[in-house]
Order: structure tokens, then sequence, then C-alpha cells
């Protein structure tokens, strides 16, 4: 019996499944799936539909007849912003929650990424803060798993499956 991690898409529908559940593991590679998913195609995709959204809105700017068109694509705009802040939010608990369950894997406590983010956001003001989240995050990518008894090597991946 060989555990392989899900593929890439049944991997993001899990994380989205499992989004307020930190009572699982997980490993380096669902982790990694989660972060180019969630922190790098989905704003990719948001930001060429804003950027196609503010040149369409250039274009209509430039031609005063067609003021109609120009409020459309200024509140599908406003709309876009409003849907930018609801993934952020969600990116933004998606990472939280894989974050606890890849410590779970590495056999630390999920309360650990709590104070990372809290001195993060605390050094936030010396610019310092956005690169300690990030090395962390580093880390929970590279950091191999905890081999042996520890206290959360009892719970379940579900990113693995038999194959």
């Amino acid at each position: 019996m060989t555990l392989k991690t899900l593929p890439f898409f049944a991997n993001a529908k899990l994380h989205l499944k499992l989004m307020f559940e930190i009572n699982y593991r997980e490993n380096r590679l669902s982790y990694f799936y989660s972060i180019l998913a969630f922190n790098v195609i989905i704003p990719l995709v948001l930001s060429l539909i804003s950027l196609l959204l503010t040149a369409g809105t250039y274009y209509f700017s430039q031609d005063h007849e067609q003021g109609v068109g120009l409020v459309l694509i200024f509140g599908a705009w406003i709309i876009l912003m409003i849907v930018n802040f609801i993934i952020s939010v969600i990116v933004l608990i998606l990472s939280i929650t894989s974050g606890v369950r890849r410590l779970h894997d590495l056999g630390k406590s999920g309360m650990t990424i709590l104070w990372v983010y809290l001195i993060g956001i605390v050094l936030s003001i010396l610019v310092v803060g956005v690169f300690i989240i990030m090395g962390f995050h580093l880390y929970l990518l590279f950091a191999r798993t905890k081999e042996g008894a520890h206290p959360f090597s009892e719970l379940d991946n579900p990113f693995l499956v038999e194959r």
C-alpha cells in the first residue's frame, strides 16, 4: 500500500471542504498545492480581470458618448473589489488552517501559527513582520514530516490516498 498526494484540483477542493477543520495533518505537497492555488493562481486571475476592467474604464473614459459603458465597467470594478475582499478573507482562513494542519504533521502545536502572526503584525510597523510570516510559511513548506510518535501522529491526513 503506497500513499500518494491528491492531484492538484482535488487537493484544492478538499482544502475548501476542510476550510475550518484543523484536527488533521497535511503533508508538504498538499501544503504547496494550497499555496499555489489560493495564494498565486487565484490572485493572479483576479489581478488580470481587474487590469482588464481598469483598461476598459480608461478606454470608455476617452469617449464621452459612452458614459453608460463607463458606469457599467466601474460598477463591475466595484463588485470585483468586494469579491477580492471576500476571497482575501477566505485565503487568510485557508492559510491559517492549512498551516495548523502542517504544524500537526511536524509534531508541533497549532498555537505556534497564532504567535507567528501576532509577532508579524506587531513587527509589520518595522516592515520586518512580513518577512517573519513569509519565512515561517517557507519553513512549513520545506520541513520534513516528523516520523515516529508525537502528540499529533494519530491524526489522519486526508490529502493522501492509496494508489
